[in-house]
């Protein structure tokens, strides 16, 4: 069983417009396992001024709520790790 990395990348995109303003791009890996702890990446372009940054998402439970945050090691993103749900 997998979660809807879609449905991942369309809430990381609405946090990060909720928290920075501005246009982004979100992108995941196309499968993730629906595992408690498995962690994967997803890549985030801000079309404001053309970064790339890393996100990192953390599954928190088999049914596919996941908490993610800003892997900026700059620390320019104040964004917070939001938590969602696949369902």
């Amino acid at each position: 069983m997998s979660i809807d990395t879609g449905d991942v990348q369309e809430t990381i995109t609405k946090g990060l417009v909720e928290q920075a303003g501005g246009t982004f791009t979100v992108a995941c890996p196309s499968e993730a396992p629906a595992q408690k702890g498995f962690t994967f990446t997803c890549s985030v372009k801000d079309h404001t001024d053309g970064t790339t940054h890393t996100v990192v998402v953390n599954q928190v439970d088999e049914a596919g709520a996941f908490t993610w945050k800003v892997d900026d090691p700059d620390g320019a993103d104040p964004s917070p790790a939001p938590s969602g749900s696949g369902n």
